[in-house]
C-alpha cells in the first residue's frame, strides 16, 4: 500500500528530511513509501544444509522505501534491496548514504526496508498514525515453550518475546519479487537484475540469508530471487536465524570462514573496512563466486551515514539515542567509502550480466596480528587509493575512547613542511593522483566517474601547502 506523503506526515529518512536533505526530482527520481504485508515463515538452520521451517505463515506488515527514476527510458534495470540497518535502534540508509550518486547517475532503483521490530517501534514512535498497521508479532504465544525466554539478539534490546526477528528472511524474498513483478520498475528493454545489500549489521542478516534462506528463494521459473549480493562491512559473524537460535556457528577458523560462503550460485562481493578480520579466498566457482576486498584506511562506520541519514530531530522523535557524531580526535573519517562500494556494484553488475570477473580480491597486509604501514603510518595492502598511494594525510581505521568509537576512523593530515618535501610542486601532486588514479580505474578498483572527481578534487587542492582531504559532501551542500 502506497503511504501519501502530507505536510504534516512523511516517511523517516525521506530524502528531503535528512541532515542533509535532497530533492530527488532535480536529478529526476521521485520517493515513495509502501507498507508491506504478508506472511513470513520462522526458520531453523544448520549449516551443512537449506533452513527448515520452525513456523509456517506468520502475518506481518513493515514498510519500504522506494527511489526511482521518473522516467521509465532512465531504468537501468538494477534493483538494489538494501536492509535497512537498526543498530542504532533506527533506521539507517547507509547502502544509499555511501552510492546515492552512483545509484542516480547508473538509473538503479534503490529499496530499504524495515527489518526489526524495534525499528519498527521506533516508527511508531517516530508517527503513530502512519506506522500504526507495522506488525513483527511473535506467531509463537506466550505459553508456547517455543517462545524462549533467553532471547539472542545483536543489539541489546532489538527482540522481545512477543515479537520476532526471524521475520526478515521471507520478507527480503518477497520485496524481491515485488521488484521483480512491478510493472513501475521493470525496464523497457533491458533484463532486470536485483541485488541485496547489507551494512555492518545488516551485512550479518545477509550473510545468514545468504547461506540458509537464499537457497530456497526462487522465482516462478526456478532462478533465483537475488542475482548477486554485496556484503559492506558485516563479514564477521552472520545474524541468528531467529531469537531463540544462536548463530549457527562462529568464524573460528579458516575452514569456517570458507565454508560459510559455499554454494553460492549468484556473485557474492565482500567490501571490508580496514578494521575488518575474517578473511577467504576468491572464488570463480559458478556455485561458490566470491570476491573480498579491504579498504587501505577506511574505518566501520563514515561521516556520510550521518551526513544522508535521517534528520536528528527526527533520531530523537523516534525515541532512539544520538549516534556518535565524532571520532575521539574530532570528526570522522572523511574518507568516502562510497567510491569503493561504487566500483563494487558495477563489479558485480558485469558478473552477473556479462559473467565478467571482477578485479581480484584485495586484502590488508598483517604481520603477527597487526597490520604492516608504511613510512608514513598508513596501511599497506588491500584496495588502494590516490589518498595512501599519493598520501597527504595519516589515515586511522579506529579511533580511542569508550562505546562506540573503535568503529570511528580520524585522520591527521600532513601541514606544509611535511608535504613540500614529497611534492616539490602543485603540478607533481596532481600528476601523481592523475596516474595512481587511472592505474585504478583501469584495474576496476574506482569507477571512472569517481576516478575523474578524485583528479578534480586534487587539482583544486593546495598542496604542497595543504593537504588534499576528501569529502563526501558535494560541494553545493558543504
Amino acid at each position: 500500500m502506497l503511504v501519501p506523503v502530507t505536510r504534516d506526515s512523511y516517511p523517516l529518512g525521506a530524502a528531503d528530511h535528512l541532515n542533509l536533505p535532497e530533492d530527488l526530482s532535480q536529478v529526476g527520481y521521485l520517493e515513495e513509501e509502501y507498507l508491506v504485508s504478508g506472511t513470513a515463515n520462522v526458520y531453523n538452520w544448520a549449516p551443512a544444509g537449506a533452513a527448515t521451517v520452525e513456523v509456517a505463515n506468520a502475518p506481518y506488515t513493515t514498510r519500504m522505501l522506494v527511489r526511482r527514476p521518473i522516467r521509465k527510458e532512465r531504468l537501468s534495470g538494477n534493483v538494489i534491496v538494501e536492509i535497512l540497518n537498526a543498530t542504532n535502534l533506527v533506521d539507517l540508509e547507509i547502502g544509499w548514504a555511501l552510492s546515492k550518486d552512483y545509484i542516480v547517475r547508473n538509473g538503479d532503483v534503490w529499496i530499504g526496508f524495515t527489518s526489526k521490530r524495534v525499528t519498527a517501534a521506533a516508527l511508531q514512535k517516530f508517527n503513530p498514525a502512519r506506522y500504526a498497521s507495522l506488525n513483527w508479532a511473535n506467531p509463537r504465544p506466550l505459553s508456547d515453550p517455543g517462545n524462549c525466554t533467553s532471547l539472542v539478539s545483536i543489539i541489546p534490546g532489538d527482540s522481545s518475546r512477543t515479537t520476532e526477528n526471524g521475520l526478515i528472511w521471507d520478507i527480503f524474498s518477497q520485496i524481491a519479487a515485488w521488484a521483480r513483478s512491478n510493472d513501475i520498475i521493470k525496464p523497457i528493454d533491458r533484463i532486470q537484475c536485483v541485488y541485496g545489500y547489507g551494512y555492518s549489521q545488516s551485512g550479518f542478516d545477509l550473510q545468514t540469508y545468504i547461506d540458509a534462506v537464499h537457497p530456497l528463494a526462487k522465482q516462478a521459473n526456478g532462478n533465483p530471487i537475488f542475482d548477486g549480493f554485496l556484503i559492506a562491512t558485516g563479514f564477521n559473524s552472520p545474524a541468528p536465524i531467529n531469537q531463540c537460535s544462536p548463530p549457527a556457528f562462529r568464524l573460528s577458523s579458516r575452514a569456517d570462514k570458507e565454508r560459510r560462503c559455499a554454494d553460492h550460485p549468484d556473485g557474492v562481493e565482500q567490501r571490508d573496512s580496514a578494521c575488518e578480520r575474517a578473511r577467504r579466498a576468491d572464488s570463480d566457482q559458478p556455485q561458490d563466486r566470491f570476491r573480498e576486498y579491504e579498504i587501505a584506511g577506511a574505518a566501520h562506520a563514515s561521516q556520510s551515514e550521518l551526513d544522508f541519514g535521517p534528520a536528528y530531530a527526527d533520531i530523537l522523535a523516534a525515541g532512539a539515542s544520538m549516534p556518535p557524531l565524532t571520532a575521539g580526535f574530532g570528526r570522522r573519517s572523511p574518507l568516502n567509502l562510497g567510491i569503493f562500494q561504487n566500483a563494487a556494484f558495477a563489479n558485480l553488475d558485469l558478473w552477473a550480466r556479462k559473467n565478467v570477473p571482477p578485479p581480484p580480491g584485495a586484502l590488508i597486509n598483517f604481520q603477527n596480528g597487526a597490520p604492516v604501514l608504511d613510512q608514513f603510518g598508513n596501511y599497506t595492502g588491500g584496495v588502494r587509493s590516490p589518498y595512501l598511494d599519493v598520501p597527504t594525510a595519516q589515515w586511522f581505521a579506529s579511533s580511542p575512547g569508550p562505546g562506540l568509537n573503535f568503529l570511528l576512523g580520524y585522520v591527521h593530515p600532513f601541514d606544509g613542511q611535511h608535504l613540500k618535501p614529497l611534492y616539490d610542486s602543485h603540478e607533481r601532486y596532481v600528476d601523481d593522483v592523475v596516474n595512481t588514479t587511472r592505474r585504478l580505474v583501469l584495474q576496476r578498483y574506482l569507477t571512472r566517474d569517481d576516478g575523474e572527481e578524485i583528479i578534480r578534487q586534487a587539482k583544486n587542492s593546495d598542496v604542497p601547502t595543504l593537504a588534499d582531504i576528501p569529502s563526501d559532501v558535494p560541494d553545493d551542500l558543504r
